[in-house]
Order: structure tokens, then C-alpha cells, then sequence
């Protein structure tokens, strides 16, 4: 056996861990162009008389896979208001000024927001029924 795992070079656990590396940064880059062709898909579907569009930034997010995703989406003027818009983060509902993916932020607070086996509940338990991502 010793002589089989040394010709084979790696464990279990090194694999894992390597395909879940390679896994997770195919993710960012799969998730970065998705959300980059919605942001397309927006820009021609918008009402182009009311949003006018002045320039395309960056965003970063951290991920559920463990990995930060940056994507460019575009920045609109709405003429009826005269605030800023970026419609990827509206129609998304990509909370704005966080760097925290909604599904991260999700998992992270539902690992203090499981009541226990016997039925006790965290303390945060009335902040977890109270948010809503």
C-alpha cells in the first residue's frame, strides 16, 4: 500500500482540495461573464428615455465558494430622479455598498440562526427571522 500511494503522489484529502480550488475559480469566472450578460440583457431592455447610461465600474463579491468575483456593470442616470443606478444591482437586489455575496451572507448568518438538536435557539435567533437578504 505504501509503495502504491507514493508511485500515486497525492491523498485524498490534497485532491479534494484541489479540484474544489479549481472548481471554485471556474465558478468566478462562469458567475463574472453571467452576470456581465445580464448586465447586457439590462442595458437593451431598459426604458432608455428615463435611464441614461454614463459609464460601466467594477464591483467585487465575496463568495459562497470562497473566492472574489469581479464584474463590470454599467451606471445609469435616472432622469426622473437624478439619483445613480446601477439596474444589475437593483434588479438583482445586490445590496449596495457590501462586498459579501446575498448567498454568503445568508449561510454565514444561518450557521448562528439554526436552532439546536434539542430545540434552543441562538441568541440571534430574533435578529436571524428578522432579516431578510
Amino acid at each position: 500500500m505504501d509503495q502504491l500511494r507514493s508511485q500515486l503522489g497525492f491523498s485524498l484529502l490534497e485532491l479534494e482540495t484541489a479540484l474544489f480550488g479549481y472548481m471554485a475559480r471556474q465558478f468566478a469566472g462562469l458567475m463574472a461573464w453571467a452576470l456581465e450578460r445580464i448586465d447586457d440583457w439590462l442595458s437593451n431592455q431598459r426604458d432608455s428615455r428615463r435611464f441614461r447610461m454614463r459609464d460601466k465600474e467594477p464591483r467585487t463579491l465575496q463568495t459562497l465558494f470562497g473566492v472574489d468575483i469581479t464584474f463590470r456593470r454599467r451606471r445609469y442616470v435616472d432622469r426622473e430622479t437624478g439619483k445613480t443606478v446601477y439596474l444589475l444591482d437593483e434588479v438583482l437586489q445586490l445590496p449596495s455598498h457590501r462586498q459579501v455575496s446575498p448567498a454568503l451572507a445568508s449561510w454565514a448568518l444561518g450557521q448562528r440562526c439554526w436552532p439546536t438538536a434539542t430545540g434552543e435557539r441562538p441568541g440571534a435567533w430574533r435578529l436571524c427571522t428578522a432579516t431578510r437578504w
